[in-house]
């Protein structure tokens, strides 16, 4: 999630860091967003720290609705009718 494409560090404590750094992202945007944090997420606030979006564009984006649970319910169902 904090878009590390290599490691800081070689030392095993740099390597620690690193990783609880990276949970403690991963934590603060599921608790900011209410929602698991995931690629598009990671992108819109890399937007907003490079200043090609402003807070109201992240807080649209935040707040949209999410359909998951309705496409998991069509997919129950469609399994359930097919006899699965």
């Amino acid at each position: 999630m904090l878009g590390c494409r290599h490691l800081i560090s070689d030392d095993p404590d740099g390597i620690t860091i690193q990783c609880y750094c990276a949970v403690i992202a991963c934590m603060l945007l599921q608790l900011w967003t209410g929602r698991k944090p995931d690629k598009a997420m990671h992108r819109m606030i890399g937007f907003y720290l490079s200043g090609w979006a402003d807070e109201a564009d992240v807080l649209a984006w935040a707040n949209r609705p999410d359909h998951t649970g309705v496409k998991l319910r069509a997919k129950d169902a469609l399994w359930k009718k097919l006899g699965y």
